[in-house]
């Protein structure tokens, strides 16, 4: 085949897939919306069948367990839409400036276990190491064991070479810091995402934030979470304020910044104290507070990192009851669920992603090393992916890997953790 013929049939190619894209978005996505009056229909008013044509698009072939399937990753300047063009059973729409996601099978009900393509977030850990301290101390269970010593710093070339060995699918990339200064490159990397197509994520304490890393953050990250320590809610509140204030007045963005908190038993004054905070309006700013599960690793090794359901259930009611929008991580998807449930409100359950690790999402260390998530990296040291000593590419190793498809053909996962006791009880 000519060069010239080659390009003709890219063409006709990309306008097949395009009439393909069409004729779902038109059968299944917008049908799903209207019927199902999704929370945030006009997250999509913008994304049409017309601004499909000036998108840019990507193909894929997949062979899972002896089945064969294409792919269409279709990437808009707001939005990006991955389509399983053989089997029409996994469709997915991100909206890049809302974060809004929508994930479904061949009908709306269903819901799809992994994505064989490939992670649609990626945690990527740039850092370890210079953490500022918050109140004269590092966290007492950073799950990571960082400290304020100078540790690992990842490249920018290194970032770019794992980013761009996955598949097109990704969506967001969440960045794993110490500080905001602790990574000279992070305000490369962010803006080197936005110009891939990614969106980019990360947590923050606000310690070392400046007004030049302010407007960075609110600049190129789709979304900002602000870590709440015990003890230093203030340098939280007003974290939250300055990234949200700067965002909206000096970028012209209503940039989401969420709050970070630790749950378990260990912490409920803690949390009652800034839900009360919250409910009092003290807390400008704010989108979401997000509860992450403790668990015992790192320096919480010997912590008992217990919730009891009904500490969890006070916590959901009195956010509920007080219109305080919330929300957990996945491992504490299972828990949640039940409550809603029992709570009456199971259609909120459509919301909640249970475990996600190495189905939706993937870890990636400071050495490039990946596992299934950031909590087991310990657990699978000896099995790790390499993806920058090497020409492993993610998207060559994600379907195939021994590790990862342990990991996620485990049963336990869709109703608890395999790993840690995260059951409540």
């Amino acid at each position: 085949m000519t060069a010239e013929e080659a390009t003709e049939a890219s063409k006709k190619m990309s306008e097949e897939i395009r009439l393909v894209v069409e004729r779902c978005f038109n059968e299944y996505v917008r049908q799903s919306f209207d019927a199902k009056s999704m929370p945030d229909p006009k997250a999509y008013a913008n994304f049409t069948p017309a601004s499909v044509k000036d998108a840019r698009i990507q193909i894929y072939r997949r062979e899972v367990d002896g089945v064969v399937s294409e792919w269409a990753v279709v990437d808009t300047d707001t939005h990006k839409f991955v389509i399983n063009t053989s089997q029409l059973d996994y469709f997915q729409i991100f909206n890049k400036t809302t974060g809004f996601n929508v994930r479904m099978g061949k009908t709306f009900e269903d819901d799809p276990s992994w994505c064989p393509l490939g992670p649609e977030i990626a945690d990527i850990e740039v850092v370890t190491g210079s953490c500022p301290k918050v109140n004269s101390e590092n966290c007492r269970w950073c799950y990571k064991n960082n400290t304020s010593a100078a540790g690992k710093v990842m490249t920018l070339e290194q970032f770019k070479k794992i980013v761009m060995g996955f598949p097109r699918n990704l969506s967001q990339v969440a960045l794993g810091i110490t500080g905001v200064k602790s990574n000279p490159y992070l305000a490369d990397m962010l803006k080197w995402l936005r110009e891939y197509g990614i969106v980019g994520n990360l947590t923050l304490t606000g310690a070392d934030l400046d007004d030049e890393m302010t407007d960075v953050l609110c600049q190129y990250c789709g979304a900002c979470a602000v870590s709440c320590y015990d003890k230093a809610k203030d340098l939280c509140y007003n974290t939250i304020k300055k990234l949200h204030d700067t965002a909206r007045e000096k970028f012209k963005r209503n940039m989401s910044v969420n709050m970070h908190i630790v749950i378990a038993d260990f912490s409920m004054t803690h949390i009652m104290d800034v839900l009360n905070d919250i409910k009092d309006g003290k807390v400008p700013g704010l989108k979401s507070v997000v509860m992450l599960h403790a668990k015992p690793v790192g320096r919480a090794k010997n912590l008992d990192c217990s919730l009891s359901k009904e500490n969890l259930t006070k916590v959901m009611k009195f956010c509920l009851d007080n219109d305080i929008s919330f929300g957990f991580d996945s491992c504490n998807g299972h828990n949640v669920q039940d409550i809603l449930v029992e709570m009456g409100k199971s259609h909120l359950c459509t919301s909640i992603e249970p475990c996600e690790s190495a189905r939706i999402s993937i870890y990636c260390n400071v050495e490039g090393k990946i596992t299934p998530c950031s909590f087991v990296e310990h657990v699978f040291e000896d099995s790790a992916i390499d993806l920058l000593n090497g020409n492993t590419k993610l998207m060559d190793v994600w379907a195939t890997d021994k590790m990862l498809n342990g990991f996620r053909k485990c049963n336990k996962c869709s109703t608890s953790c395999p790993i840690y006791a995260l059951d409540c009880k």
